[in-house]
C-alpha cells in the first residue's frame, strides 16, 4: 500500500465512514489448505503488506481496474489449518470489503479467492487490528494510541530507537520512522506498567512488519501500578544451553528467587537480566525460544526486562544488525528505556558485532555505536537531572585493575557515554565478567557500577563437578537486589539457597594447600602453579575472607574471642573454594592447555594476621553500607573441603 493511498484511505474512513455488513465467516478444517483446483481463473490483485482493520469495520483490499474479481467470489483466510470463508460485502474498481474473522487477531495470514470449486492463491498479508483510524501527517510511518483503562494518555513518549514522539490529548503519537530497528517501544511513564504480557515479557514494545514507506499502527495499553517503593532483582549471565546440568541447576535457582520474590510481595518487584541468557554456539540444541519458554514456566506472573549479551547475538551472520535479529524477534528491543517509580531505567547494547564473519570466531567489540549514544542523549533530554538513572548493559564500564583501582573497559566509547550522563546520579548494572564487584565515587569515578556475579557462575561447571555453584572469583550463584524508596537506592546480594546473612566466606589458611601436578606442562602448568604459589599451606595462622559484594563503605573486622583486634587488610587473591571445587578438577584432566572458566583473582579479599596459634577462635564482623552486620565465630582449625562450605 503506498503512502499516498494509505493517507487517502485514513481520511476516507474518518470523513465518510464505512457501511459495515455483518456477514459471518464460516470456518472449516482442511488438512491441505492448498487443496482444490487453482489458477483456473484470472484475477489481478496485489495484497498490501499490511492491512489495518478498525474495530467494527470491514477489511478493505485495494483493487485496480480490470481486477476480474466478482461480487459472488469468496475470500478465504487460512490460519493454522483452518480455512475461513468470507463473503465479499462490497466491491468496485478501487477496492473490496469483507468481514475479517472476529476470532483471528493480529498476525500474518494466507488469503485465497474461491469461485465455485476453484481457488486462486492471493498471497500473504499481515493484519493489525486498531481502535480507530487517525489522520496522518505526510511523513508518518508509525503511529498509534497509548491508553490506560481505554482512556487516552497524553504526553507519553514512544520511540523507535532513533527518535521520540509524544502522545497528544487523544493519546495518539506519530513517528516519521525508517523502521531501522524493526520495533517501537513506549517509555513506560512512572506509575504505569504494560497492561499485557507475553509470558514474563511485558508488552511495552511492538515489532514492526511493514516496509519503510508503509504507515502502520503500534498501540500500547497501560495499567496503573504503585511503584514509588519498588525492588529490582538483577540476574547476571544465565547461559542456558542444555549442557552441564544447567536446566536442573537453573530450576533450583528459580526456587530460591521465587521464594524471595514471594516473601517480599508487598513491594512491587521486577526482574532484570543482564545479558547472556543463552549461549550462541549451542543454539542448535537450546535457543532463545527455549530460554523464553523456560522462564515463562518457572516465573509465571512476574515481569522480566531483558538486556542483550554477546552470547545472545547470532554469530552465523556478517552484520551487526543481523546478529541482533533473533533477540529482537524472540525477546524484544536490544536497547530501550522505562520509568519505574522515581527512577529512569535505560537498557543499552554495548556488544558491537559488526566484524562478525559468519563463523564461531565471534570477534566483537565492547562498545556503543554513535547512533545509540545519540538516542541516549535524546532519551535523557526528557529526564530531569534530579531523577536517579540506572543503566543496564552486558559488558561493564570498568574492570578491576590492581588491588583498589578500576580501569575503563569499553572500547573507545566510555567518555562519550559518561558525557551523556553528566549531571545525573548514575548506577550502571552490568554482567559479562562472571565476577562480582562494585565501583563507587570513592574509587574516583563519577558513577556507580554494580557488576553482578553470574547466575550460572562458571558456566555451571562447579555445580556439575562439586555441587556448589561459584563464579570465577568465588562469588556464589545468586542475584543482586536494588531496593528503591523514592529516590533512595540500597544494594544487596542474595546467595541462592542460602540465608541473606551469607555475605562472606572464611578460610583457615593453615589448611589451604595446592600442589603442582605432574600431568601438566606449558601454559597449563604455569597457570596452575599460580594457585600453588598463592596457597602453599604455610600461612602463619592467617585467615582469608572473601567479601564478594564489598564496596569502600563496608567494614571488615576480625578479633579474638577476648576482643583483641586483629589486623585485617584488603588484597587481591584467588578464591580457594573455587580452585578446589572447579579448577583443580579441570586441571587434573588437562595437559598443556589451560582449561576454560578457571579461578581468577579479584580485589574483594581480606587477610587476617596476628592470630597467635592454630586453634584460636576468630570473630569476623562484616558491616555493609546499609548498616547490616554479619558475623561468623570461626572455630579453628577449620576444615578445607567442599562439604564444609555447602
Amino acid at each position: 500500500m503506498t503512502t499516498k493511498f494509505s493517507q487517502f484511505f485514513v481520511w476516507a474512513i474518518l470523513c465518510l465512514g464505512l457501511a459495515v455488513v455483518n456477514v459471518a465467516c464460516s470456518d472449516s478444517k482442511d488438512d491441505d489448505p492448498n487443496s482444490g483446483q487453482t489458477d483456473e481463473f484470472k484475477v489481478n490483485i496485489t495484497l498490501p503488506a499490511i492491512v489495518e482493520i478498525e474495530d467494527g469495520a470491514d477489511c478493505i483490499l485495494p483493487l485496480t481496474a480490470g481486477h476480474g474479481i466478482l461480487g459472488t467470489d469468496v475470500i478465504q483466510v487460512v490460519a493454522e489449518g483452518l480455512i475461513y470463508d468470507c463473503n465479499i460485502n462490497s466491491i468496485d474498481d478501487s477496492g473490496l470489503s469483507f468481514t475479517f474473522p472476529a476470532k483471528l487477531g493480529d498476525g500474518k495470514y494466507v488469503l485465497k479467492l474461491k469461485r465455485g470449486t476453484r481457488k486462486k492463491d492471493l498471497g500473504n498479508m499481515t493484519v493489525k487490528r486498531i481502535a480507530k483510524k487517525v489522520p496522518l501527517d505526510p511523513s508518518t510511518t508509525v503511529y498509534g494510541f497509548v491508553t490506560c483503562d481505554d482512556q487516552p494518555m497524553a504526553d507519553v513518549l514512544v520511540s523507535d530507537g532513533v527518535d521520540f514522539a509524544k502522545t497528544n490529548a487523544e493519546g495518539v503519537y506519530q513517528l516519521a520512522s525508517k523502521k531501522e530497528n524493526g520495533y517501537v517501544f513506549v517509555v513506560l511513564p512512572s506509575g504505569y506498567e504494560a497492561a499485557e504480557a507475553n509470558g514474563v515479557v511485558p508488552k511495552h514494545f511492538v515489532q514492526l512488519v511493514g516496509d519503510e514507506a508503509t504507515p502502520e499502527s503500534a498501540s500500547f495499553k497501560l495499567k496503573k501500578a504503585n511503584q514509588d517503593n519498588h525492588r529490582i532483582l538483577f540476574l547476571g549471565d544465565i547461559h542456558l544451553a542444555n549442557r552441564n546440568g544447567d536446566i536442573s541447576q537453573f530450576t533450583e535457582f528459580a526456587k530460591d528467587l521465587n521464594a524471595y520474590y514471594d516473601e517480599h510481595s508487598t513491594v512491587k518487584t521486577y526482574i532484570m537480566t543482564l545479558g547472556d541468557m543463552s549461549w550462541d554456539i549451542y543454539w542448535k540444541d537450546y535457543t532463545l525460544d527455549n530460554y523464553i519458554e523456560k522462564v515463562n514456566g518457572l516465573f509465571a506472573g512476574k515481569q522480566f526486562f531483558h538486556t542483550i549479551g554477546n552470547h545472545d547475538n547470532d554469530y552465523a551472520t556478517t552484520t551487526n544488525r543481523l546478529a541482533k535479529a533473533p533477540f529482537r524477534k524472540i525477546v524484544g528491543p536490544n536497547y530501550y528505556s522505562v520509568n519505574i517509580g522515581q527512577v529512569h531505567y535505560i537498557f543499552l547494547d554495548d556488544i558491537d558485532c559488526s566484524t562478525y564473519d559468519g563463523t564461531t570466531s565471534r570477534t566483537y567489540k565492547e562498545r556503543l555505536f554513535d547512533y545509540q549514544l545519540s538516542w541516549l542523549q535524546k532519551d535523557l533530554s526528557f529526564v530531569d537531572k534530579s531523577t536517579p538513572v540506572m543503566v543496564m548493559m552486558h559488558a561493564p564500564v570498568y574492570r578491576p585493575s590492581g588491588s583498589a583501582a578500576f580501569k575503563e573497559s569499553l572500547d573507545g566509547s566510555t567518555s562519550e557515554l559518561l558525557a551523556a550522563l553528566t549531571g545525573y546520579t548514575v548506577h550502571f548494572v552490568t554482567g559479562h565478567t562472571h565476577k562480582n564487584y562494585n565501583v563507587t565515587p570513592d574509587h574516583g569515578k563519577p558513577v556507580y557500577e554494580h557488576n553482578v556475579g553470574a547466575v550460572c557462575s562458571d558456566w555451571w561447571w562447579s555445580g556439575k563437578l562439586s555441587g556448589i555453584l561459584l563464579s570465577t572469583d568465588g562469588t556464589p550463584s545468586g542475584f543482586c537486589i536494588s531496593t528503591v524508596n523514592g529516590k533512595n537506592i540500597a544494594w544487596d546480594y542474595k546467595t541462592a539457597g542460602k540465608d541473606f546473612s551469607h555475605q562472606f566466606r572464611s578460610y583457615d589458611l593453615n589448611n589451604v594447600k595446592f600442589e603442582s601436578m605432574s600431568n601438566l606442562s606449558g601454559t597449563a602448568a604455569k597457570d596452575w602453579d599460580k594457585y600453588v604459589a598463592a596457597y602453599p599451606g604455610t600461612q602463619n595462622n592467617e585467615v582469608l575472607i572473601n567479601v564478594w559484594n564489598f564496596n569502600p563503605k563496608w567494614k571488615v573486622e576480625a578479633a579474638l574471642e577476648d576482643g583483641t583486634k586483629l589486623s585485617c587488610r584488603s588484597e587481591t587473591n584467588y578464591d580457594p573454594l573455587h580452585i578446589l571445587a572447579m579448577s583443580k578438577k579441570r586441571f587434573e584432566g588437562a595437559s598443556s592447555s589451560t582449561p576454560n572458566f578457571i579461578t581468577q583473582n579479584q580485589p574483594h579479599f581480606f587477610r587476617v594476621k596476628g592470630i597467635p596459634d592454630a586453634t584460636s577462635t576468630v570473630v569476623i564482623t562484616v558491616t555493609d553500607n546499609n548498616g547490616n552486620t554479619f558475623t561468623e565465630r570461626m572455630e579453628r582449625p577449620k576444615a578445607f573441603d567442599v562439604a564444609t562450605y555447602k
